[in-house]
């Protein structure tokens, strides 16, 4: 009970934390909510917003587990903060710093969905996702982002969408990462098949065409 009190406390410091965000935003004084940005990272992880920026994404992800189970809530704060981080950085001009923060947070909240058991009102910024992909996919992204985000869509009964990105996967990589990828595929149409015709046909993706993924994919290999 105290645990979740203190939870339910740092969820409320968080939300005004955003609040201020915005209104700055609002403002256009940009500094100022990346000085908010900054103070709230300090808040909930002890760090400064440039070391988590400094960080890979797996070591973000070791910060946040507690006895190697992720804290989840935790990690969608981390993830929201860096998409308000990124969104300034665009503002401002810097495609770069905006892109490469982008991607960390759109890895946290992929990460964060897998293991999300909708008990916290901060579910609500799991729904940046799509939005956040939509920002980033028109660049060569890390497979893993790839990978997770085919897993999203494979959750949310979006197979067509999910095999979209198998198949940007397999044109845009170098040949020395093609067999895991095509490994990769060759699983999610395995468990695609086990799903029923009306399942699949509601996600756009019918029998007949996850059975001619399934053999393309092994007549690669």
């Amino acid at each position: 009970m105290l645990k979740r009190n203190l939870v339910n406390e740092l969820i409320k410091q968080f939300t005004l934390s955003l609040e201020e965000i915005d209104k700055f935003i609002g403002l256009q004084l940009y500094d100022d909510a990346l000085l908010v940005i900054d103070n709230c990272f300090k808040s909930i992880f002890r760090l400064s917003a440039k070391f988590i920026n400094s960080l890979s994404d797996e070591n973000i992800l070791d910060l946040i587990r507690v006895n190697n189970i992720l804290d989840v809530e935790r990690c969608i704060m981390a993830a929201k903060l860096l998409n308000e981080e990124a969104d300034i950085y665009l503002r401002n001009g810097d495609e770069n710093e905006s892109f490469y923060l982008h991607c960390k947070s759109l890895y946290l909240y992929l990460t964060a969905s897998q293991h999300w058991d909708n008990t916290s009102e901060l579910d609500i910024y799991l729904n940046e996702i799509e939005d956040l992909y939509s920002k980033v996919k028109d660049y060569k992204l890390p497979n893993k982002i790839q990978e997770n985000m085919m897993l999203y869509y494979e959750d949310k009964c979006c197979f067509d969408k999910a095999e979209d990105i198998l198949y940007e996967m397999l044109n845009y990589n170098d040949d020395e990462y093609k067999d895991s990828i095509i490994n990769f595929g060759i699983e999610f149409y395995e468990r695609l098949l086990k799903k029923d015709n009306i399942t699949l046909e509601n996600g756009n993706l019918p029998r007949s065409e996850v059975l001619d993924g399934l053999s393309n994919l092994k007549n690669e290999k």
